[in-house]
């Protein structure tokens, strides 16, 4: 990922026949469970997403920023470990919510494909820091 054309963008991708993911923060990536063996039924992305906006919305509104939310008018089902992908999604929030300054603009969009969903978390603030030689990401004090 060009880092530079995708700043201020952090995602989550999802294919609904394989149960592969991506993402822009590798602690999300490995905080979610996508195994439908694991799943105890089709969940309502929808709802995850409420869930993860209600966690997250302590520290949006602390900041004073708005958040925006699209999702499509229909039910968005998919199997997958609700609490662990509310989590991941609510950490994608808090991040662009860190990162973004005081009465600064989230947005969360839900796109759905016939294979696939991805939930889009944007922000207009400056993302988190480049890692360094190391590979860690510093932060100017």
């Amino acid at each position: 990922v060009d880092f530079a054309a995708r700043q201020g963008m952090r995602y989550v991708e999802f294919d609904a026949g394989w149960y592969g993911h991506e993402y822009s923060d590798a602690a999300d990536a490995r905080a979610v469970d996508l195994d439908p063996k694991r799943s105890k039924g089709p969940l309502d992305l929808h709802e995850v997403i409420g869930s993860a906006i209600e966690s997250a919305r302590d520290a949006i509104d602390a900041a004073h920023q708005v958040l925006t939310v699209k999702l499509p008018d229909t039910a968005s089902l998919m199997y997958a470990d609700r609490a662990r992908l509310a989590q991941a999604i609510s950490n994608l929030l808090i991040n662009a919510s860190r990162y973004t300054q005081h009465k600064g603009h989230i947005g969360l969009r839900l796109e759905v494909a016939p294979t696939e969903y991805r939930i889009l978390v944007t922000d207009d603030g400056i993302g988190p820091p480049e890692p360094d030689a190391t590979g860690e990401r510093q932060r100017d004090s």
